[in-house]
């Protein structure tokens, strides 16, 4: 069971996504995580850089399907900024925690405690003094503890991250990732991001496809797979509730570039 509650399943495996470009259609509704999907992890958040080529594909593809793109990511909103500028994309950040629609309104979950956010903020960096190699990004109301640097410190992370969780009960939880254990308040999932993302134009009554490599992304697969819609994991080596995959981040990107062709094909 994940974080999310979100039980995967092992069989039947996933699909070739790449079989799914001859049914591409402009009535898609295009969801995309960032790190291990879009683009290849690197040991330092900050030093994840968009390729200015995949700028220019999400651009024309945003067109394409007539505004029905939107990023759903685990890093905040500044970030993801930061990261597509000048780009002005309807993004998920936090996991749906912070939220800005294709029109630029910008919608915030209820804040958590104050006193469970500072809780919980001094004790990942009282665990990160305790543990050399660990590194705490501090999202405001979320707290990812990386790894990264120090693949050793996996399980005494992990262990940590639910002991931290279980002091604050109901209100925060651990989302376990690729080398990060993440403490994040309860209800920000990207499945519910997605599902507010389509009771809106331009997503509402679209088909939705959602493009994530992560734990955290099964929530997203679930609801994406109950629409009927197309769910894809880039790189899984375990099971997942995603109906199609590709190997990697550069095979996203090339899948990316392949669905726009189609579609500008059929506008043609």
């Amino acid at each position: 069971m994940t974080a999310s509650g979100v039980a995967p399943r092992a069989v039947p495996a996933p699909r070739d996504a790449r079989a799914l470009l001859a049914r591409a259609a402009p009535d898609w509704a295009l969801f995309l995580d960032v790190d291990g999907c879009l683009v290849d992890f690197e040991t330092a958040p900050e030093n994840v850089r968009i390729p200015a080529e995949l700028l220019q594909t999400l651009e024309r593809l945003q067109h394409a399907l007539g505004g029905a793109l939107a990023i759903v990511s685990g890093r905040t909103l500044a970030d993801l900024d930061r990261l597509f500028a000048p780009l002005p994309l309807a993004c998920a950040g936090q996991y749906g925690f912070e939220r800005r629609s294709v029109d630029g309104t910008v919608h915030g979950a209820p804040m958590p405690d104050a006193a469970d956010v500072a809780h919980v903020r001094r004790c990942s960096f009282a665990l990160a003094s305790e543990l050399p190699g660990l590194r705490v990004e501090d999202k405001i109301v979320s707290f990812a503890l990386h790894y990264r640097e120090a693949p050793r410190l996996a399980e005494p992370v992990q262990r940590a991250a639910f002991a931290i969780a279980a002091e604050v009960p109901g209100r925060y939880e651990v989302q376990p990732g690729a080398m990060v254990q993440e403490l994040k308040p309860t209800l920000s999932n990207k499945g519910n991001a997605v599902n507010l993302f389509r009771r809106e134009a331009p997503f509402r009554e679209r088909c939705p496809v959602f493009l994530g490599d992560d734990f955290a992304d099964e929530a997203a697969f679930a609801v994406v797979n109950a629409a009927g819609g197309h769910s894809v994991c880039i790189g899984c080596d375990r099971a997942t509730l995603a109906n199609h995959a590709l190997p990697s981040p550069t095979a996203a990107r090339a899948w990316l570039a392949e669905l726009l062709r189609a579609l500008e094909a059929r506008r043609a």
